[in-house]
Protein backbone atom coordinates (compact mmCIF):
# COMPACT_ATOMS: atom_id res chain seq x y z
CA UNK A 1 0.00 0.00 0.00
CA UNK A 2 1.14 3.59 -0.92
CA UNK A 3 0.23 6.99 0.29
CA UNK A 4 -0.47 10.45 -0.43
CA UNK A 5 -0.20 12.91 2.39
CA UNK A 6 -0.93 16.65 1.91
CA UNK A 7 1.96 18.20 4.13
CA UNK A 8 4.57 16.75 6.59
CA UNK A 9 2.61 16.40 9.73
CA UNK A 10 2.44 14.26 12.59
CA UNK A 11 0.85 11.55 10.01
CA UNK A 12 3.32 11.14 7.61
CA UNK A 13 6.00 9.58 10.67
CA UNK A 14 2.41 7.70 12.07
CA UNK A 15 1.76 5.80 8.65
CA UNK A 16 5.63 5.30 7.85
CA UNK A 17 5.52 1.62 9.21
CA UNK A 18 2.06 0.80 7.45
CA UNK A 19 3.16 2.07 3.62
CA UNK A 20 5.64 0.66 1.19
CA UNK A 21 5.59 4.02 -0.60
CA UNK A 22 5.05 7.62 0.74
CA UNK A 23 4.74 11.33 -0.94
CA UNK A 24 3.57 14.64 0.34
CA UNK A 25 3.67 18.10 -0.38
CA UNK A 26 2.17 21.06 0.87
CA UNK A 27 -1.63 20.97 -0.30
CA UNK A 28 -2.84 25.04 -1.02
CA UNK A 29 -6.44 23.92 -2.04
CA UNK A 30 -9.56 24.74 0.14
CA UNK A 31 -12.73 24.33 0.13
CA UNK A 32 -14.25 27.57 1.86
CA UNK A 33 -13.76 30.78 1.36
CA UNK A 34 -11.98 31.35 4.86
CA UNK A 35 -9.48 28.73 4.21
CA UNK A 36 -8.46 30.00 0.88
CA UNK A 37 -7.96 33.26 2.62
CA UNK A 38 -5.88 31.94 5.21
CA UNK A 39 -1.97 32.54 4.57
CA UNK A 40 0.00 32.69 2.44
CA UNK A 41 -3.56 33.83 0.44
CA UNK A 42 -5.80 33.20 -2.01
CA UNK A 43 -3.13 34.92 -5.15
CA UNK A 44 -0.89 31.68 -3.53
CA UNK A 45 -2.86 29.42 -3.34
CA UNK A 46 -4.28 29.72 -6.46
CA UNK A 47 -0.30 29.51 -8.21
CA UNK A 48 0.32 26.88 -6.23
CA UNK A 49 -2.77 24.35 -6.90
CA UNK A 50 -2.08 23.56 -10.52
CA UNK A 51 1.79 22.01 -8.96
CA UNK A 52 0.11 20.32 -6.04
CA UNK A 53 -2.24 18.27 -8.78
CA UNK A 54 0.39 17.82 -11.17
CA UNK A 55 2.60 16.10 -8.82
CA UNK A 56 0.26 13.62 -7.32
CA UNK A 57 -0.35 12.59 -10.87
CA UNK A 58 2.77 11.97 -11.05
CA UNK A 59 2.71 10.04 -8.38
CA UNK A 60 -0.13 8.35 -9.33
CA UNK A 61 1.79 7.21 -12.97
CA UNK A 62 4.97 5.78 -10.58
CA UNK A 63 2.35 3.90 -8.20
CA UNK A 64 -0.20 3.00 -10.72
CA UNK A 65 -2.30 1.67 -7.80
CA UNK A 66 -4.93 -0.83 -8.03
CA UNK A 67 -7.56 1.57 -6.33
CA UNK A 68 -7.26 4.90 -5.00
CA UNK A 69 -8.81 5.35 -1.72
CA UNK A 70 -9.70 9.00 -0.97
CA UNK A 71 -10.21 9.36 2.47
CA UNK A 72 -12.29 12.34 2.79
CA UNK A 73 -14.30 14.40 0.72
CA UNK A 74 -11.56 17.01 1.41
CA UNK A 75 -9.78 15.12 -0.98
CA UNK A 76 -12.06 14.95 -3.93
CA UNK A 77 -9.63 17.23 -6.36
CA UNK A 78 -7.08 13.99 -5.97
CA UNK A 79 -9.91 11.74 -6.53
CA UNK A 80 -10.42 13.68 -9.38
CA UNK A 81 -6.71 13.08 -11.04
CA UNK A 82 -7.42 9.88 -10.59
CA UNK A 83 -10.46 9.31 -12.53
CA UNK A 84 -8.90 10.88 -15.41
CA UNK A 85 -6.09 8.38 -15.21
CA UNK A 86 -8.56 6.24 -15.24
CA UNK A 87 -8.29 4.48 -11.83
CA UNK A 88 -10.61 3.10 -10.04
CA UNK A 89 -11.83 4.95 -7.08
CA UNK A 90 -13.70 5.03 -3.66
CA UNK A 91 -14.94 7.80 -2.30
CA UNK A 92 -14.84 7.61 1.90
CA UNK A 93 -17.68 10.37 2.61
CA UNK A 94 -16.52 11.19 6.90
CA UNK A 95 -18.14 14.32 7.35
CA UNK A 96 -20.80 16.12 5.80
CA UNK A 97 -21.44 19.64 5.46
CA UNK A 98 -24.62 21.46 6.51
CA UNK A 99 -27.21 20.86 4.21
CA UNK A 100 -27.51 23.19 0.85
CA UNK A 101 -26.07 24.30 -2.06
CA UNK A 102 -22.53 23.37 -1.15
CA UNK A 103 -23.33 20.13 0.38
CA UNK A 104 -25.41 19.14 -2.82
CA UNK A 105 -22.43 19.67 -5.15
CA UNK A 106 -20.15 18.17 -3.40
CA UNK A 107 -21.89 15.22 -3.24
CA UNK A 108 -22.89 14.92 -6.63
CA UNK A 109 -19.12 16.11 -7.93
CA UNK A 110 -18.54 13.27 -5.48
CA UNK A 111 -21.09 10.78 -6.89
CA UNK A 112 -19.52 11.73 -10.64
CA UNK A 113 -16.45 11.05 -9.18
CA UNK A 114 -16.33 7.60 -7.47
CA UNK A 115 -17.13 3.51 -8.43
CA UNK A 116 -18.31 3.61 -4.61
CA UNK A 117 -18.96 5.61 -1.96
CA UNK A 118 -18.61 4.90 1.76
CA UNK A 119 -20.07 6.00 4.79
CA UNK A 120 -19.52 5.82 8.35
CA UNK A 121 -23.37 5.33 9.68
CA UNK A 122 -27.03 4.42 7.95
CA UNK A 123 -28.11 8.17 8.20
CA UNK A 124 -25.04 9.13 6.34
CA UNK A 125 -25.75 6.82 3.88
CA UNK A 126 -29.77 8.65 3.95
CA UNK A 127 -28.21 11.96 3.09
CA UNK A 128 -25.80 10.60 0.52
CA UNK A 129 -27.81 8.33 -1.54
CA UNK A 130 -30.02 11.45 -2.28
CA UNK A 131 -27.60 12.73 -4.40
CA UNK A 132 -25.43 9.40 -5.62
CA UNK A 133 -27.38 8.86 -8.30
CA UNK A 134 -26.42 5.49 -9.87
CA UNK A 135 -23.44 5.33 -8.13
CA UNK A 136 -23.45 2.60 -4.97
CA UNK A 137 -23.25 3.63 -1.51
CA UNK A 138 -21.89 1.41 1.57
CA UNK A 139 -22.03 1.51 4.81
CA UNK A 140 -18.72 1.03 6.52
CA UNK A 141 -18.27 1.04 10.42
CA UNK A 142 -15.39 3.09 11.94
CA UNK A 143 -13.74 -0.02 14.49
CA UNK A 144 -11.36 -0.13 16.53
CA UNK A 145 -9.19 -2.51 17.85
CA UNK A 146 -10.47 -5.03 20.89
CA UNK A 147 -7.39 -4.40 23.71
CA UNK A 148 -5.46 -7.10 24.02
CA UNK A 149 -4.50 -6.20 28.02
CA UNK A 150 -7.62 -5.96 30.67
CA UNK A 151 -8.82 -2.30 30.87
CA UNK A 152 -8.10 -0.46 34.38
CA UNK A 153 -11.29 0.47 36.20
CA UNK A 154 -11.93 4.09 36.19
CA UNK A 155 -13.16 5.77 39.01
CA UNK A 156 -15.84 7.62 37.26
CA UNK A 157 -17.16 6.53 33.64
CA UNK A 158 -15.58 8.01 30.88
CA UNK A 159 -16.95 9.50 27.62
CA UNK A 160 -14.59 10.22 25.32
CA UNK A 161 -14.45 11.17 21.26
CA UNK A 162 -10.96 10.72 18.60
CA UNK A 163 -11.51 13.05 16.00
CA UNK A 164 -9.38 16.78 14.53
CA UNK A 165 -10.79 19.63 16.25
CA UNK A 166 -12.95 21.18 13.35
CA UNK A 167 -16.73 22.65 12.26
CA UNK A 168 -17.42 19.57 10.25
CA UNK A 169 -16.35 17.18 13.15
CA UNK A 170 -18.43 18.38 15.58
CA UNK A 171 -15.52 19.16 18.09
CA UNK A 172 -18.18 22.16 19.26
CA UNK A 173 -21.54 19.70 19.92
CA UNK A 174 -19.36 17.65 21.65
CA UNK A 175 -18.58 19.78 24.21
CA UNK A 176 -22.11 21.36 24.72
CA UNK A 177 -23.36 17.90 24.91
CA UNK A 178 -20.91 17.22 27.75
CA UNK A 179 -21.92 20.48 29.48
CA UNK A 180 -25.71 19.33 29.83
CA UNK A 181 -25.00 15.89 30.39
CA UNK A 182 -22.38 16.87 33.67
CA UNK A 183 -25.14 19.02 35.15
CA UNK A 184 -27.49 16.15 35.90
CA UNK A 185 -24.72 13.65 36.00
CA UNK A 186 -21.55 15.09 37.55
CA UNK A 187 -19.59 11.68 38.14
CA UNK A 188 -19.01 11.86 34.34
CA UNK A 189 -16.02 12.21 32.81
CA UNK A 190 -15.58 13.80 28.98
CA UNK A 191 -12.22 13.07 26.99
CA UNK A 192 -11.32 14.94 23.48
CA UNK A 193 -8.36 13.69 21.81
CA UNK A 194 -7.45 15.65 18.19
CA UNK A 195 -5.21 17.78 16.61
CA UNK A 196 -6.63 21.44 16.05
CA UNK A 197 -5.37 24.26 13.94
CA UNK A 198 -5.59 22.25 11.23
CA UNK A 199 -8.47 24.20 9.54
CA UNK A 200 -6.82 27.56 9.84
CA UNK A 201 -10.17 28.56 11.66
CA UNK A 202 -9.50 30.96 14.54
CA UNK A 203 -13.13 32.17 15.20
CA UNK A 204 -14.12 28.02 15.46
CA UNK A 205 -10.59 27.71 18.12
CA UNK A 206 -11.64 30.56 20.00
CA UNK A 207 -15.34 29.23 20.58
CA UNK A 208 -14.34 25.88 21.59
CA UNK A 209 -11.66 27.09 23.98
CA UNK A 210 -14.86 28.96 25.51
CA UNK A 211 -16.41 25.56 25.63
CA UNK A 212 -13.96 23.37 26.98
CA UNK A 213 -13.31 26.14 29.97
CA UNK A 214 -13.88 24.56 33.76
CA UNK A 215 -16.79 26.76 34.84
CA UNK A 216 -18.79 25.49 31.81
CA UNK A 217 -18.73 22.11 33.15
CA UNK A 218 -19.43 23.41 37.02
CA UNK A 219 -16.07 23.03 37.99
CA UNK A 220 -13.52 25.42 39.68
Amino acid sequence: MSGWIPGDGPLLGESAGSMSAQAYRWKPVRYSVRGWRADPGIVARLRDTSGYLRAFRQTLLGARPHVVHANTLRTLAEAMVARRLGLPVVVHVHELDPPGAKRTLVLRAAARTADVLVVVSEAAARVVRAHAGGTPVLVAYNGIPIPRTERRSSPSPTVGTVRTVCRVKGADVFLEAAALVRRRAPELRFEHLGQSGLDEDVEFERRVSLLAAPRMFGMP
